[in-house]
């Protein structure tokens, strides 16, 4: 995977974890930068890369279901291609952001880190630490989608659109 998408090996796994969850994917890169202490731009190649993968599983399971039953075929068709067809670019253009910038596919991590063992309370603050800022900034950003939702909705501006 790492050849074919020009990622370092070190994160070459979070294309393949996207097909199955953004999030997953979007975490094996965090681990991964700690890891092999990606640069920036290895990060920014590797979510660009799984741009695609990771709108596969929302494709087949939401936006195709949803689309082939309210609109004529052709219609839903044609927009799901361009759809996909715009994250595939996206993705293309992400591996040959990491073709251009770097050691895709060649070498290992450039530092292996080992972490010292610890419990499961100690480990479960640690990923509690790291999870609390993000959270909070999903959190706020869902609360105001649906407050812009609600009020759409609710001053009937959503039924003139």
């Amino acid at each position: 995977m790492a050849r074919l998408t020009g990622l370092p090996p070190a994160c070459a796994l979070s294309v393949v974890l996207a097909f199955g969850d953004r999030t997953a994917g979007m975490a094996a890169v965090a681990l991964a930068r700690e890891q092999a202490m990606l640069t920036d731009g290895e990060v920014v190649a590797a979510n660009l890369v799984a741009k695609a993968p990771s709108v596969f599983q929302f494709f087949v399971f939401s936006y195709i279901p949803i689309l082939a039953a309210l609109f004529p075929f052709a219609l839903a068709a044609r927009f799901l291609a361009v759809y996909f067809a715009a994250f595939l670019l996206v993705s293309l253009l992400g591996a040959a952001y990491a073709r251009l910038i770097g050691r895709g596919g060649q070498g290992e991590c450039k530092v292996p880190v080992t972490r010292p063992a610890m419990g499961w309370a100690a480990a479960a603050r640690t990923a509690l630490a790291g999870i609390w800022r993000p959270f909070l900034e999903m959190a706020a950003w869902m609360a105001a989608m649906s407050f812009v939702a609600m009020y759409f909705i609710k001053t009937g501006y959503l039924q003139r659109l």
